[in-house]
């Protein structure tokens, strides 16, 4: 297994990490969307960066970084077509482009807003093994993290058939959330290598961090993408995997955990870390 590359899941998927090599930095800060941010979200500002439309911006960030951001979310776009046109309640095709907030927001992931560094779009599928939809590598040493995200379906009935538009969508809002936490993803690889923390908790604090990472995207589909699809007349998909995460997922951790050692679906989050630490840890503990 890469040693750079960790695997994280969406929604009952496993997309979780496969190597301390791609880890994620710190929580993002919890910015709930008032009356006022909203507005600014549909308002023709939308178009300025650093301006704070309604996702709670807190960190300027250059142009040269969001230059590099935008150019990642183009690239992310003509790699993956289908992330990039949608379908209208009036049937009419439209384009996402840089003046759409989930473009923005997006773009300003890629520009480093929650990382010391800018990651860059991987337009290289997962690797088939894993069986995972997305991932992400963190950066590391002279290494650049990036997300990538795969373009089929990978397992369930529609495997091998084309994601749709919000399912794109859904994994590469994950990864760029997820990727987020690098700096404690490796901290917790390098204390379970120097035996500093035990098989247990090292699965237990990862788990919970799965779960953070799923409540981080419930609040970017409440605060983000209900609202561009509001403003821009598109029917959200009561299938697609937002709608699944916002409807089924646990809203607690306890009641996840609980879950997790009950549901076959669920257990898949425990058997990856297993695996994950007897293959990629124990081998290696100093």
């Amino acid at each position: 297994m890469n040693k750079f590359i960790l695997m994280t899941a969406v929604f009952l998927l496993i997309l979780g990490t496969a190597d301390a090599g791609q880890i994620r930095e710190g929580l993002m800060p919890n910015h709930s969307l008032d009356q006022n941010t909203q507005e600014n979200i549909l308002s023709e500002t939308e178009g300025d960066l650093n301006a704070n439309n309604g996702y709670g911006i807190v960190k300027e960030l250059s142009d040269s970084a969001l230059r590099h951001g935008n150019q990642q979310v183009q690239n992310m776009l003509k790699d993956r077509p289908a992330m990039s046109k949608y379908i209208t309640k009036d049937g009419v095709e439209k384009y996402i482009t840089e003046k759409d907030s989930v473009w923005q927001w997006a773009a300003r992931k890629f520009a480093g807003e929650d990382l010391d560094n800018t990651i860059d779009w991987n337009p290289d599928p997962p690797e088939k093994a894993t069986g995972m939809d997305a991932d992400h590598r963190i950066p590391w040493e002279n290494r650049r993290g990036f997300i990538r995200v795969r373009e089929e379906y990978s397992t369930g009935q529609l495997k091998g058939g084309r994601r749709s538009f919000e399912d794109l969508w859904a994994s590469a809002c994950f990864e760029l959330l997820n990727i987020s936490d690098a700096k404690n993803t490796e901290r917790l690889f390098q204390e379970a290598l120097r035996g500093k923390l035990s098989k247990e908790e090292y699965i237990d604090r990862n788990i919970e961090r799965e779960f953070e990472v799923e409540q981080e995207l419930k609040q970017f589909y409440r605060n983000i993408w209900v609202v561009w699809a509001n403003k821009n007349n598109f029917s959200i998909d009561p299938k697609s995997r937002f709608q699944n995460i916002m409807l089924k997922f646990p809203h607690s951790y306890d009641v996840f955990k609980k879950k997790i050692y009950k549901s076959k679906s669920y257990k898949s989050y425990l058997d990856y870390w297993n695996n994950y630490y007897d293959q990629s840890i124990a081998p290696y503990k100093k």
